[in-house]
């Protein structure tokens, strides 16, 4: 199946991308690449949820040249992307598949073209007018230009945000003839696509009040909620100082959203925290979630698991998370906060508990110490929800585990005593 000189890239609101690089007419490559997909191997490896088998529709060619001293083919055949490079020493050629349907301007902006050590080169799309990196850990340093003569970027760092190491990532700039200088990022997890990163900023601190809301009001609520390009300097802070919470740090995630569901004034004087969810979307539509809370004097987040499925995404915006902080004054403190619905807040712990109405949807108990609590959020609807069972607050390392759940729902109201604005709450219940 021989490819074509140019093609349509993942994604049909996609400009053409034409062939590219020094070897697009070399037949020998371009056949044993194409027989290397034709007859999938020891060598193939398929990222999750990707069809190895042969290709069925026409595939296109979008790269072939020789990189780091290795000959590699790039294809297309509609859904997926497909990474051939010659074998050495005798060896059938290597072939990496990655799903690519439905990708917009974004997930399709570059392709990993090769890895040696701890760096990788990337293709851009011939609609990417400028590149550049920046580290996630250094918001407030300017991005470094990124040569890439022929959409080649020269070697930059590997490793995305979930390693909590210091990723280096891409910040790409379209041309204005596609979408008017549209600016995004993207970060490698190891795969062959390159994951988008997206951001969502804080609500307004107003408690929710549907009975009131006109629809220029809920018009500009739901705008609030949806994800934004990371670019701007709250995203990139944001990112800085929870992106390694992010439940999954492997290759197949099509985007990561970092949420900031809540700002919580802390008690004592102490600054203010923000709470996060942040978001995996594969691209065999599987999705998981964290929320987190970076705390003064703690380098790292803490994370919270929020399980797989639709939570923090644009159909369940519906969270709540706790966490135990120790005050500069050396007071223990129970930290919770809800999302933007949620009017009540409930706690109970060992013969204690605490209970109120939260406007700005966060509560802070002092405690003599830490226990096991319960955590409980009422939302404008009447309905509860509380964390999962399993998500416990931790400190996050690299490659964390990511465990099943989900908030629990219910609409059956759990008593607990009421102690007023968050106030000391020693009586038993």
């Amino acid at each position: 199946m021989p490819p074509t000189p140019g093609s349509t890239p993942p994604g049909s609101t996609s400009p053409v991308w034409p062939a590219r690089g020094e070897r697009s007419t070399d037949g020998a490559l371009l056949g044993r690449a194409l027989a290397a997909w034709s007859r999938p191997g020891a060598r193939t490896h398929a990222e999750p949820g990707t069809d190895p088998a042969p290709p069925t529709a026409p595939v296109h060619l979008l790269f072939a040249g020789t990189v780091d001293g290795t000959g590699v083919a790039v294809f297309h055949d509609g859904g997926r992307i497909a990474r051939c490079t010659d074998g050495r020493d005798g060896q059938d050629a290597g072939l990496d598949l990655a799903r690519a349907d439905d990708a917009d301007l974004t997930t399709s902006g570059a392709v990993v073209l090769h890895r040696q050590g701890a760096t990788v080169r990337y293709l851009l799309a011939p609609w990417v007018d400028s590149a550049e990196t920046r580290r996630i850990d250094q918001p407030d340093t300017p991005a470094r230009p990124l040569d890439h003569p022929d959409g080649l970027t020269a070697p930059t760092p590997a490793g995305g945000p979930a390693d909590c190491r210091g990723a280096t990532l891409l910040e790409l700039h379209s041309s204005p003839v596609v979408a008017d200088r549209h600016a995004f990022l993207l970060t490698d997890l190891g795969g062959l696509i390159p994951t988008h990163l997206t951001y969502a900023p804080p609500p307004d601190r107003t408690p929710a009040d549907h009975t009131q809301a006109d629809h220029t009001q809920a018009d500009h609520t739901q705008a609030d909620l949806e994800p934004r390009e990371a670019t701007a300097q709250d995203a990139l802070r944001a990112w800085a100082r929870a992106g390694c919470a992010a439940p999954d740090g492997t290759p197949g995630v099509r985007r990561l959203d970092l949420w900031s569901f809540a700002v919580q004034p802390l008690p004592q004087n102490a600054g203010s925290t923000s709470w996060v969810c942040l978001r995996a979307d594969r691209w065999d539509g599987a999705g998981s979630a964290a929320t987190a809370v970076v705390l003064p004097g703690s380098g790292r987040p803490q994370r919270s698991d929020g399980g797989s499925g639709r939570t923090c995404s644009r159909f369940d915006r519906d969270t709540v998370s706790w966490a135990w902080w120790r005050s500069p004054r050396g007071s223990e403190f129970l930290l919770a906060a809800g999302s933007r619905r949620v009017t009540r807040l409930a706690v109970k712990g060992p013969n204690w508990s605490a209970d109120r109405s939260t406007p700005d949807r966060t509560l802070a108990v002092e405690r003599p110490a830490r226990a096991a609590v319960q955590v409980e959020a009422l939302l404008d609807d009447g309905t509860r929800i509380s964390p999962p069972p399993e998500a416990r607050p931790q400190p996050v390392h690299p490659r964390g585990p990511v465990r099943p759940g989900g908030p629990v729902r219910t609409r059956d109201p759990v008593p607990v005593q009421s102690v007023a604005n968050g106030r000391r709450a020693d009586s038993p219940s």
